[in-house]
């Protein structure tokens, strides 16, 4: 084999790199749960600070971090504001720039 010819697996793991360095750039939303210093989010060993209100670029897989955070979200009666039951939601709320 010549040193121009590249192997399949060497093939994957340059596309997997290529996929981890695919960025967006996002705003995150102010919000109860997140901390006014900014949000503090990571992955495979790398933080992240995000703060809430700035354009921020961040690798596509720190975003996909940030859209699986869930949490408990009450419902409220109007009527007598007793709590019906709880649903789920994201607690991060971002937009895309």
């Amino acid at each position: 084999m010549s040193e121009d010819q590249v192997t399949e697996p060497e093939i994957k793991i340059r596309k997997k790199k290529e996929d981890m360095d695919e960025r967006v750039t996002i705003i995150l939303e102010r919000g109860p749960h997140i901390p006014k210093v900014g949000l503090n989010v990571g992955h495979n060993g790398t933080n992240y600070l995000i703060k809430p209100g700035v354009p921020v670029s961040i690798p596509r897989k720190v975003l996909n971090v940030i859209k699986d955070a869930r949490g408990a979200v009450p419902v409220v009666n109007p009527d007598d504001q007793t709590i019906m039951s709880y649903e789920e939601r994201a607690i991060y709320p971002f937009s895309y720039v």
